[in-house]
C-alpha cells in the first residue's frame, strides 16, 4: 500500500497538532512552577529604589528644600 501525498500531509499535520499541543501543556507547566511572588516582591523592591533615588535627587538639588529637610533633622 501506498500512501498519497497528500495522506502524508494529513498525517504530518496529525503529527503536528499532537506536537504543539505537548509544548503547550509543557509551557504552561514552567509557567506554573515558576515562582510569580518572587518577581512581584522583586518588582516592588525595584520600585520603592526608584522612588528613593527620586526622593534623594530632590533633596540635593533643591537648596530650600535640602535646608528644610536639615533644619528638620537637627530639631
Amino acid at each position: 500500500m501506498k500512501l498519497q501525498l497528500a495522506e502524508y500531509a494529513h498525517i504530518a499535520e496529525i503529527v503536528g497538532a499532537f506536537a504543539v499541543v505537548i509544548s503547550l501543556i509543557y509551557v504552561g507547566a514552567q509557567v506554573n512552577n515558576s515562582d510569580s511572588a518572587s518577581t512581584v516582591r522583586a518588582a516592588s523592591a525595584n520600585d520603592v529604589n526608584v522612588a528613593l533615588q527620586s526622593w534623594y535627587l530632590e533633596i540635593g538639588t533643591d537648596q530650600q528644600t535640602s535646608k528644610l529637610f536639615y533644619e528638620a533633622l537637627t530639631s
